[in-house]
């Protein structure tokens, strides 16, 4: 069978442009031979291209109008960058032709369910108008200027210089060229597929194509692999990794420390999708639209870890927030000595350390020590030392210490606390940290 394609915002051939190349449009796009010059600038061999009358044809599924504009780069250098051709709403309305028979209806309704299930910032909504639709899927047979082969299972169309996805998707209900009967897995892969072509995502082993940052180098397992129409199954975690670099989820802005009295507002990063926004208990909304929510802690006197939660349609996206001074948790403070083990320091090197929890950002701290019995302080540092660890610049004498601490956020500094210590001479080896 011939290959299926697969588009990734990245061309190969578009061996990179450095930031500094310009991007030029085509200008004579209504002439026959403007985009094939585009397809040709970009490396696909003439071998690829087929001409259909009103559009070419790549590799057999890709479909580039002969009247729309694709954007080509000036030259290329050693740098890789993404194809122009982005799309840039998160938002898309794909109408599934209700002349098709239950079993291809079905199948486009559960691959886009799982395009929607990436965890990405793409949501794909099923309209049923063809004028509020993005992308529209139908059989090959339902318009007249297509006709698939019967090795053929499905066509997709590449975005434009507009930031819109392809507009249509074409698949073959009489598609026979596997050794068994189609699957319904088949036809939900493959319309997966078609709709990955025209969200801008080319063959994942395809030679003409350049990786997405952070994808492997060949993965077997990709839904966008070409010519594989009845093998291919679901994404791979290299697709969901290209996925959610062309549409980046959904993040919430904002600070990570609410004091005690304040109100912060907090913000999306994505608007088009609808948001349900909610709290764990010590938080109050005091307000919230679709791109934002504003809320103050519950209780004045509360310190600690809270959170905000964004919920969309298909998934739903955690902010982790500290509200009020920092806290010492004394049982989860931890030490390491210069010989490299843990629990207690060595008196006879360098090098120990000593880390605090809970991990915070934006925290500052003080340390001192105090020796045992009369617990009078032997060292104590003006040095206010930032994050949660560091390393303890004085070695005293053999014994039991108390290792005292405290933290300064913008919110207040808390009070001394500390847990024991024994300080150790480990000239010849290690051995200390026995009950006190």
């Amino acid at each position: 069978m011939k290959k299926l394609c697969i588009l990734s915002l990245l061309f190969a051939i578009l061996l990179g442009c450095s930031e500094e190349d310009p991007l030029v449009e085509n200008e004579s796009l209504s002439q026959n031979d403007a985009v094939l010059k585009t397809l040709k600038s970009w490396g696909i061999s003439d071998d690829l291209i087929e001409d259909k009358g009103t559009y070419y044809l790549v590799d057999g599924d890709m479909v580039f109008y002969k009247n729309k504009k694709y954007h080509a780069p000036k030259k290329s250098s050693a740098k890789q960058r993404e194809h122009p051709n982005a799309v840039t709403i998160n938002s898309i309305n794909v109408f599934i032709n209700p002349g098709m028979n239950a079993d291809w209806r079905n199948a486009s309704i559960n691959a886009i369910g799982r395009w929607n299930a990436a965890s990405s910032g793409l949501l794909l909504n099923i309209t049923t108008t063809v004028a509020n639709a993005h992308i529209q899927i139908m059989y090959d047979s339902q318009d007249p200027s297509v006709n698939l082969a019967s090795n053929v299972f499905g066509r997709g169309t590449f975005p434009t210089a507009n930031g819109l996805p392809g507009v249509r998707i074409w698949v073959n209900p009489d598609f026979n060229a596997c050794s068994g009967a189609i699957t319904q897995n088949m036809r939900i892969s493959n319309v997966q597929h078609e709709i990955g072509h025209n969200l801008g995502m080319m063959h994942t082993n395809q030679t003409s194509a350049s990786l997405i940052p952070g994808t492997p180098n060949t993965d077997a397992q990709s839904v966008m692999n070409g010519g594989q129409a009845c093998s291919i199954d679901n994404f791979s975690a290299g697709d969901f990794l290209a996925i959610r670099h062309l549409f980046p989820p959904l993040t919430i802005a904002g600070s990570s420390l609410i004091c005690n009295t304040s109100t912060v507002t907090y913000t999306a990063s994505i608007s088009t999708i609808p948001i349900n926004w909610t709290t764990s208990s010590n938080l109050q909304i005091i307000s919230s639209t679709n791109t934002s929510i504003t809320v103050r802690p519950a209780n004045s006197a509360y310190n600690g870890s809270e959170f905000i939660e964004a919920t969309l349609p298909s998934h739903t996206v955690r902010r982790n927030i500290w509200i009020g001074e920092a806290v010492v948790d004394l049982s989860m403070i931890e030490f390491e000595n210069g010989i490299g083990e843990s629990g207690y320091f060595c008196s006879s090197h360098t090098g120990n350390t000593y880390s605090i929890a809970p991990r915070l950002s934006g925290t500052t701290h003080q340390i001192r020590l105090r020796r045992y019995p009369n617990l009078s302080i032997v060292y104590s540092p003006s040095t206010n030392y930032s994050g949660d660890s560091g390393t303890l610049q004085y070695t005293p004498t053999p014994g039991w210490y108390l290792f005292e601490v405290r933290r300064t956020n913008s919110c207040g500094t808390t009070a001394w606390s500390g847990t024991e210590v024994e300080f150790v001479d480990c000239s010849n080896g290690g051995g200390g940290g026995e009950e006190f």
